[in-house]
């Protein structure tokens, strides 16, 4: 039952006089009981609880939250006077690096030297076998601020100091280019179009996937023994013929062109060179394109001993049908 502001004044004031309030606090009692009162009165609806009422705060971000959303930090290009070039109309060619001796050094690549583009890391090392001047101290190299920047053949041929690259901003590897070097990590080809003949052969120290999406020619022996290379894509729209030994002692690759793991899918493919996948051991299945090709090539999986599954949807069956 509702009482009225009168009537309920009354009984407080009964109250008061009952309890022998100090005079201060009596009236902050009176002002506050009144107001709920009145309150209650005017919403008959259920008081919110704080929960209802807490308005609420984002949640601090986590650290690699925080990273994610941040923009991406643009490299710094190493200063002019690190690089020996010479201009050639509008571009210029890098033809070695001035770094001291006994130093050693991170490189980024420049976009531009003296307003013109920088076109191509160019190595006059004669018939090759020979690294570009100064190349030996590199230790990281990376090419991200750069355009279809062409690498030349034997750039950094058995740098073995040379730990990190970003390939990001490369069009081209020429052959040998970074054979035997010390690269450690995943290497990023997704913009590259021509990978030559062992550009990296025997870089042990490269792992991960390899994206040649883009690439129209890739040479022989390329990856030949890269043994932490686990995941490759191949451009069968663009390339149709994996090259001999490409992929030869290559221990740690299990996926190439499938989303299935351990799958080796060769669909699409018109020629496969010899020994392509020799040594492969971590291919498990392969689908073979008995429509294009009736041969398998010599020892294009000898020394595979995982694999167990040929042309067949049962496991540990080698179907031969057709070839």
């Amino acid at each position: 039952m509702k009482m009225s502001r009168k009537a309920l004044t009354a009984m407080i004031a009964a109250s008061i006089a009952a309890t022998a309030l100090p005079a201060a606090a009596m009236a902050n009692n009176l002002s506050n009981t009144l107001t709920s009162s009145a309150g209650s009165a005017a919403n008959s609806a259920e008081p919110q609880t704080g929960a209802q009422t807490a308005v609420p705060t984002a949640a601090p971000e986590t650290g690699a939250q925080a990273a994610a959303s941040a923009p991406a930090v643009q490299a710094e290009p190493s200063p002019e006077s690190m690089f020996s070039y010479r201009a050639i109309a509008g571009t210029v060619d890098i033809t070695g690096f001035n770094i001291p001796d006994g130093q050693t050094a991170d490189v980024v690549i420049p976009n531009t030297i003296g307003g013109k583009t920088v076109e191509r890391l160019k190595n006059f090392n004669g018939s090759g076998f020979d690294c570009m001047p100064g190349a030996d101290k590199v230790t990281s190299l990376d090419t991200s601020l750069c355009t279809g920047l062409a690498i030349d053949w034997y750039a950094f041929d058995s740098c073995t100091a040379l730990k990190s690259v970003d390939l990001s901003g490369c069009d081209s590897v020429g052959s040998d280019a970074f054979y035997r070097t010390g690269i450690t990590g995943s290497v990023d080809l997704s913009n590259c179009r021509y990978v030559g003949k062992y550009a990296f052969d025997r870089c042990t120290g490269i792992t991960g996937y390899v994206n040649l999406s883009q690439c129209t020619s890739v040479g022989n022996y390329a990856f030949s023994g890269c043994t932490g290379i686990t995941k490759v894509t191949w451009p069968t729209d663009k390339m149709t013929t994996i090259p001999e030994r490409c992929f030869s002692r290559c221990t740690s690759l299990t996926t190439f062109n499938s989303d299935t793991e351990s799958v080796c899918n060769l669909k699409g493919i018109t020629s496969v060179g010899e020994s392509a996948f020799k040594g492969c051991t971590g291919i498990s299945k392969v689908t073979w394109p008995i429509d294009k090709m009736k041969t398998i090539p010599e020892g294009c999986f000898s020394q595979c001993q995982s694999l167990k599954t040929f042309n067949s949807d049962t496991e540990g069956v080698c179907n031969l049908t057709g070839i």
